[in-house]
């Protein structure tokens, strides 16, 4: 039986209760090298009040220009609070966010805007252009609120003269009592567009039981509560920064500092200045941290906190020693919301997502051919269903084909490869696209980016298999981006890869670049990877005429070359 206080899993009724209980509490305080449009300071902190005041101002205003529930409403602002009023707005509207990474332009954004068809845009002048070359195909759109109305006015107006433009600060100028709550439990709350790493991006219909789930496990997680102050960093364009950061702060009456951009050497500096307890992090950014110059100082702030999904295993143990804080590691998707977790007061395994929240998941390993349940230990696809109705995506919108191959035989299939220990205990291996065949082996590219991550003065690195000269057969490339000042080449690189990888692990290819090309969540874009198979860039082993079994002590182990 659902308790109670689970039939209010909306964030209109969220707002209701800090509305009445938060008051005069600080909610968001906006930081960074980089604020957001130019607006009055005062709107830089806002407590409780004036934030639910302003952003229901803005929803009153929507619901004039006859967006109702079930409209679509884009946003393309970067982090600042009026991305946050843009999104509670459309909330308290009864509307459907759509968030878009700020400076997206081109076939991505037009693609994007298509497939949701919103009727109004929330933006500032800096997308102007972008939006203004993807009009003429979305007649869709009549309206755009504009942040810093007086700078697209001077530059912009004449290519939206089709459109109605108003001015965000005329219409939050004078803060609105909460418009009365039109939306359910399983009223459809936001979009989220995935990375598209492979093909166009889906956008996934979250509906509001979902996302206020995700914030509640995200609460109970990390022991949250009124006093709390959380960074968030992440995009708002992206679960992490909105619902595990944003939403969950909300829902406990905490403090959240949204930063503009991540920089790593400022990072600790942020985290002191404005007292973070709690906080959000992606292996990307952990890895930058760990490269950053330790001192005798790293661990004075109050960060106790900090969730990762999972944390990388080889830097696990020197980032705790080193900054002080206690991690906790989960495995979830924009598509399932947050499904296991690993619990603050009890020791874990290292690399571990934790276990699964059976009160509200069903979670299974299975062979991703046959559907059929693996073993303990077995490495298969992860499948997850909803215990109960609306705490998992809806679908994938005006893609009923990509829901359905999704969906099938009652479990989602999430794509990523993983497996259970006897403790029940989930470990993430890779995306299973991400799979390497290579001389008959089933190769995981996350067992050599882990390896090459352990190697002195390597930040970052990538796997993927190209093709070879043997018919629907791999060859290993890696991708390495060094710290600044390392000095490494492919066949000390590969000797160092010896010492830790058997050797049908080893790369044939080495390609030394400046950065990992991600999404926007950070995923690495392995397409455009494999897109540079035989870059002349790109170090040989064989040309290099290295033989494996010289690599090793033994030959034992060792297959010829």
């Amino acid at each position: 039986m659902i308790s109670d206080d689970r039939t209010l899993l909306t964030i209109p009724h969220l707002a209701e209760k800090q509305w009445r209980e938060a008051g005069d509490r600080v909610f968001v305080e906006e930081v960074g090298d980089e604020p957001g449009p130019a607006r009055a300071k005062s709107s830089r902190i806002e407590t409780y009040t004036e934030f639910l005041g302003r952003s229901s101002a803005l929803a009153h205003h929507l619901t004039s220009l006859g967006v109702g529930p079930g409209a679509y409403v884009a946003i393309l602002l970067p982090n600042s609070v009026e991305a946050l009023h843009a999104w509670m707005a459309i909330a308290l509207a009864g509307a459907v966010e759509v968030p878009l990474r700020p400076m997206v332009g081109g076939e991505v954004l037009r693609h994007a805007l298509a497939l949701t068809r919103p009727s109004v845009v929330i933006a500032d002048s800096r997308s102007a252009d972008a939006l203004a070359d993807v009009l003429d195909s979305l007649p869709v759109i009549h309206d755009v609120v504009w942040v810093d109305f007086d700078a697209f006015s001077a530059v912009k107006a004449s290519r939206f003269s089709r459109l109605r433009n108003h001015s965000y600060a005329d219409i939050v100028a004078v803060p609105r009592t909460l418009p009365a709550v039109v939306c359910k439990p399983s009223s459809p709350a936001s979009v989220m567009l995935t990375s598209g790493t492979s093909g166009p991006s889906k956008g996934v219909l979250l509906p509001h039981a979902q996302v206020c789930l995700i914030a509640r496990v995200c609460g109970q997680a990390t022991q949250a509560r009124a006093a709390d102050v959380f960074y968030c960093v992440h995009p708002l364009n992206h679960i992490a920064g909105k619902f595990m950061g944003v939403l969950s702060t909300f829902a406990t009456g905490g403090k959240v500092i949204l930063d503009t951009r991540f920089d790593a050497r400022h990072w600790l500096t942020r985290i002191r200045r404005y007292g973070a307890t709690v906080s959000i992090a992606h292996g990307p950014m952990l890895q930058m941290l760990a490269a950053t110059p330790s001192s005798a100082e790293d661990s004075a702030h109050g960060l106790w906190r900090l969730m990762c999904s999972p944390m990388p295993r080889h830097l696990t143990q020197r980032l705790e020693s080193r900054f002080g804080f206690r991690r906790i590691e989960m495995w979830g998707m924009t598509e399932t919301g947050c499904v296991t977790w690993t619990n603050l007061d009890e020791p874990h395994p290292l690399g571990s997502a934790g276990k699964v929240l059976s009160e509200w998941y069903e979670l299974q390993i299975a062979d991703p051919e046959t559907d059929e349940c693996l073993p303990v230990g077995g490495v298969g696809e992860i499948m997850v269903r909803p215990r109960y109705p609306f705490t998992m995506m809806q679908g994938y919108v005006a893609m009923p084909e990509k829901t359905v191959e999704a969906w099938r035989n009652s479990w989602f299939h999430s794509g990523d490869a993983g497996y259970f220990d006897s403790e029940g205990n989930l470990y993430f291996v890779e995306r299973l696209k991400d799979r390497i065949r290579s001389r008959s082996e089933n190769i995981s590219s996350y067992d050599i980016e882990m390896a090459a991550g352990t190697v002195p003065g390597v930040i970052d690195a990538a796997a993927v298999g190209v093709p070879s000269e043997f018919d629907g057969d791999d060859d290993i490339k890696l991708f390495v981006t060094l710290q600044p000042g390392a000095v490494l080449d492919g066949e000390a690189l590969l000797r160092h890869l010896a010492g830790k990888l058997p050797h049908f692990m080893l790369p044939r290819f080495i390609e030394f670049i400046t950065s990992i090309p991600r999404t926007p969540t950070q995923k690495v874009k392995k397409s455009a990877l494999r897109s540079r198979a035989r870059s002349d860039a790109a170090w040989d082993r064989k040309a290099a005429g290295i033989r494996l079994r010289d690599l090793y002590d033994t030959q034992s182990d060792v297959a010829p070359n």
